[in-house]
C-alpha cells in the first residue's frame, strides 16, 4: 500500500508517524513493522518504506518520536527522554493503534529503544539494532569511540556548524545539503539529547548488554563497515542468547545510516529477518479472516484451566472450528490441544499453537471471557533453578550455580512438573534438556526475571532520584571536552588519562550540565578567570583553583600541505586566516590572551569568529587557518599540531566554585571534591 503521513494525539503530544496500513489491518500481509529513527533525525529516513517487496508483505510505520521530526516536544522531558521512557512510549503507540505483534527495526538511538523493550512488552516479535551497541553498564566507552561525533550528540545546543558536522558523520557528506535531514537536525528538541544520554550514564534503565544476552526474542544486529561511531569490534565480544544467523551482519561500504548507503544489501537482511521471524503467520490470519468474514453467530462457551487461571472462553462456533483447522494442520486434534493446556496429556503440544490459543484467549477485541483467578504460591527461588538448568544444560551445573544441592534443585522441579501436570526437562545421562512446554515456559520465566531486574532497578533508581542531583555550570568547550568525558567515564583527553589511572574519579552523583550562558541556577560553576585575579563570586562562595590552562595557536595537516604563507615566527600570525572565539576578548591581559587579541586586531584578512569551541574544530582540521586553542586539545586529534617557534606565555586559570550553603548537600559537596581530584590529577602545564 502507499504510505500515509497521519497523526494521533497520545499523552497530549501530537504524534506524526508514516502508516502502510490501517487500524483494522491485520491481513495477508503478515507482521506488523515500526520503524524507530535516531537521535535528531526523523521518520523520513527511512527509505525502504517505497520498498515494494517489503510493504506489499508487511503493513509498515516509521513514527516521529517526541521532540524530533513533526511530533510534539515531550511534556515531562525527565520522564520520557530516556531510552526506557521512549520504550514505554512507543508500546503506549503501538496500543493505541491496536497492533498486537511488531517487529522492531531501530536505529541508532531508535535500535537501542528497540532492545530494551524486548523482553518488556510481548507483543514485541523481534528487534533489529542497527548501529546500536548493547552497551553493559560501564561499558559505554567501549562500545562507542570517542569522538566529536559523540560529543555532540549528547549535547542539548547546537550551533549551525554543530548541525552540519553531525549530519555529515552520521550520514555522510551527501546529507549536509538534504533539507530533510537538516532539517530534522534543527528541529530535533536539544533537551532530548541530554536528557537521553545523562539518563544513560547515571544507569537508568537495564544494562542492554544484559538484556541481548538472556532474551528469548529473536535479535538482529546490524552495522555499516565503515561506521565510526561505534566500535564493532566491541558487538562481537557479546553472548548473545538470540543473535539471529549467529553473527553480527556488517554491510560493507556503508556507515552509520548503513539502510542509506548500501540499500539493496539492507533491504536483502530485512527481508530474510522479517521472514524468519513471522514464519506461519499468513496461514493464521487466513483462517481468522474467514471467520471474521461469517455471518454464523451461534457462540459456544468452553472453559480452560491456564496457568492457574479459569477462563470461560465464548467464541463463535465457526471460530472454534478454526482453531481445529489449524491444530490438525500440524498434526494436531483441538481436544489433544485443550487437555496439554489442562495440563492432563503427554508432552507432544506445538509450542507456537499453545502461544496461538493463548494469544486468542488473551485478545479482548476477538474474545469475550470471564476469569477468576486461582491462588497460586510461588517461589522466585524455583523459577531462577528453572532457568539455571535449561541454561546450564543439567541439575548439577544449576546447584553449582544458584549454591544449592542437586537434590534441591530436582525436588523442585519436579513439583513444577506436577503443577504443570507434564515433563518441563527430559533427563539423560548427558544432562536436561527443555521439552516444548518446557522452552515456552521458559519465555515466561525469563520475562518474569526481566521484570524482577527491573523492580531492582527501578529501587535503585527511586534511590537516584531522591538522591540530589548535581547541576554543574561551564563552559560549552569545558562542558563538551572535559566534563562529558569525565561524568561519563569516557577515556578520552587530558581527564580520560586521569580516569585511565584514578578510578575513584568516576564516582559520581547524578549530575547535570548547563551552559555558562543558562539563567538556571547550578550548585557547582567551572569558571574562567586571567591568571592571578580569581574568578568574581559572591560572598558565601567556596573557590578552588583546579587548573592553568596553556593555548597555543594550532594548524592541520592539510593546512601544512596547502601552496600557502607559513608563519616562521608568532608575529606572522597576521598574514594567515585565524580562526578565533568572541569570548577570547574578555582576556585581554598580556599574560592572558592579550597577544592572541593582538593579532587578531591586526590581520590583513577577515577572521573567522564563532562563540563556540566545537564550531573551530571542523574548519581547523579542514585546512581553513589557524585556531587558538588549549594546548591539550592535540590528545583529541592527531590532525592537528602546535608550531614550535616562540610562543608569548598565554594563560587562563580554570575555577571550580560552589556557595557555603550547597556544599551542605552531601551530593554536592562530594562532586565538587571529586572535580577538584580530578582536575588537579592532570598536569596541565606540559
Amino acid at each position: 500500500m502507499t504510505p500515509t503521513e497521519r497523526t494521533i494525539t497520545l499523552d497530549s503530544m501530537e504524534i506524526s508517524f508514516i502508516d502502510t496500513g490501517t487500524d483494522t489491518d491485520t491481513g495477508d500481509r503478515g507482521l506488523c513493522v515500526l520503524m524507530l529513527h535516531g537521535n535528531s533525525s526523523c521518520k523520513e529516513v527511512f527509505n525502504f518504506l517505497g520498498n515494494r517487496q517489503i510493504s506489499k508483505a508487511h503493513r509498515l510505520i516509521a513514527i516521529d518520536l517526541p521532540g524530533h521530526g513533526k511530533s510534539s516536544d515531550a511534556v515531562d522531558p525527565e520522564t520520557t527522554y530516556s531510552i526506557p521512557g521512549y520504550a514505554d512510549f512507543v508500546h503506549r503507540f503501538i496500543t493505541e493503534l491496536g497492533v498486537h505483534e511488531v517487529a522492531i527495526v531501530g536505529w541508532s538511538l531508535g535500535g537501542h529503544i528497540g532492545i530494551d523493550m524486548m523482553n518488556r512488552f510481548p507483543e514485541v516479535r523481534g528487534v533489529m539494532a542497527i548501529g546500536s551497541p548493547p552497551a553493559g553498564l560501564g561499558e559505554f566507552a567501549a562500545a562507542f569511540p570517542g569522538t566529536r561525533f559523540g560529543h555532540l550528540a549528547a549535547q542539548e545546543h547546537w550551533t549551525e556548524e554543530d548541525i552540519k558536522e553531525y549530519v555529515a558523520e552520521k550520514y555522510g557528506l551527501f546529507a549536509t545539503s538534504d533539507p530533510t535531514i537538516l532539517s530534522a537536525a534543527r528541529r530535533a528538541d536539544g533537551r532530548a539529547r541530554a536528557c537521553v544520554f545523562n539518563a544513560f550514564f547515571n544507569g537508568i534503565g537495564t544494562s542492554q548488554k544484559w538484556i541481548v544476552e538472556n532474551t528469548t526474542v529473536p535479535l538482529a544486529v546490524v552495522c555499516g563497515e565503515r561506521d565510526s561511531g561505534i566500535d564493532i569490534g566491541y558487538l562481537n565480544t557479546i553472548a548473545y542468547s538470540t543473535l539471529w544467523e549467529g553473527h553480527v551482519h556488517v554491510i560493507p561500504t556503508a556507515g552509520h545510516a548503513c539502510f542509506i548507503d548500501n540499500p539493496d544489501h539492507f533491504n536483502h537482511i530485512l527481508e530474510n529477518f522479517l521472514s524468519a521471524i513471522g514464519i506461519a503467520r499468513p496461514s493464521y490470519s487466513a483462517a481468522l479472516d474467514s471467520v471474521e468474514r461469517n455471518d454464523n453467530y451461534n457462540l459456544e462457551t468452553r472453559t480452560i484451566i491456564l496457568h492457574g487461571t479459569s477462563v470461560d472462553v465464548t467464541l463463535l462456533r465457526s471460530e472454534w472450528d478454526a482453531l481445529i483447522y489449524i491444530c490438525e494442520r500440524r498434526g494436531l486434534s483441538f481436544g489433544d490441544a485443550l487437555r496439554n493446556i489442562k495440563g492432563t496429556s503427554s508432552d507432544d503440544l506445538s509450542a507456537l499453537v499453545m502461544r496461538w490459543c493463548m494469544t486468542k484467549l488473551s485478545s479482548p477485541r476477538r474474545i469475550g471471557c470471564r476469569t477468576t483467578e486461582v491462588e497460586v504460591n510461588y517461589d522466585w527461588n524455583d523459577i531462577r533453578l528453572f532457568l539455571a538448568v535449561r541454561r546450564l544444560g543439567s541439575f548439577s551445573a544449576a546447584a553449582a550455580a544458584i549454591g544449592v544441592d542437586q537434590a534441591t534443585v530436582s525436588r523442585k522441579i519436579s513439583r513444577l512438573e506436577d503443577m504443570a501436570g507434564t515433563p518441563l526437562f527430559r533427563r539423560s545421562g548427558s544432562g536436561a534438556v527443555a521439552t516444548e512446554i518446557g522452552e515456552y515456559l521458559i519465555e515466561k520465566a525469563a520475562t518474569v526475571e526481566v521484570r524482577a531486574t527491573s523492580f531492582y532497578n527501578a529501587l535503585r533508581d527511586v534511590n537516584l532520584v531522591r538522591q540530589h542531583t548535581v547541576i554543574i555550570q561551564a563552559s560549552e568547550g569545558v562542558s563538551s571536552y572535559l566534563l562529558s568525558p569525565l561524568l561519563s567515564g569516557h577515556n578520552i583527553g587530558p581527564l580520560g588519562q586521569v580516569i585511565a589511572t584514578r578510578k575513584e574519579v568516576t564516582n559520581f552523583p547524578p549530575a547535570r550540565i548547563i551552559s555558562d550562558r543558562s539563567s538556571d541556577r547550578a550548585d557547582i560553576r567551572i569558571v574562567w578567570a586571567p591568571p592571578r585575579k580569581g574568578p568574581v563570586v559572591g560572598s558565601g562562595d567556596h573557590v578552588r583553583k583546579i587548573a592553568s590552562i596553556r593555548f597555543s595557536p594550532f594548524f592541520s595537516r592539510k593546512f601544512r600541505r596547502a601552496p600557502r604563507i607559513h608563519p616562521q615566527k608568532f608575529e606572522h600570525l597576521t598574514q594567515v586566516k585565524i580562526l578565533t572565539l568572541s569570548s577570547y576578548a574578555l582576556f585581554d591581559d598580556d599574560d592572558c590572551l592579550g597577544p592572541w587579541n593582538a593579532i587578531v586586531d591586526s590581520c590583513q584578512e577577515p577572521c573567522f569568529t564563532v562563540d563556540f569551541t566545537s564550531s573551530l574544530e571542523r574548519p581547523l582540521v579542514h585546512g581553513s587557518g589557524i585556531a587558538l586553542l588549549p594546548t591539550y586539545s592535540s590528545l583529541y586529534s592527531s590532525e592537528i599540531f602546535q608550531y614550535e617557534f616562540n610562543i608569548p606565555p598565554m594563560l587562563v586559570d580554570l575555577w571550580l566554585c560552589a556557595g557555603e550553603d550547597d556544599l551542605r548537600t552531601p551530593a554536592v559537596r562530594k562532586t565538587y571534591d571529586l572535580l577538584g581530584l580530578a582536575f588537579s590529577s592532570f598536569d596541565w602545564s606540559r
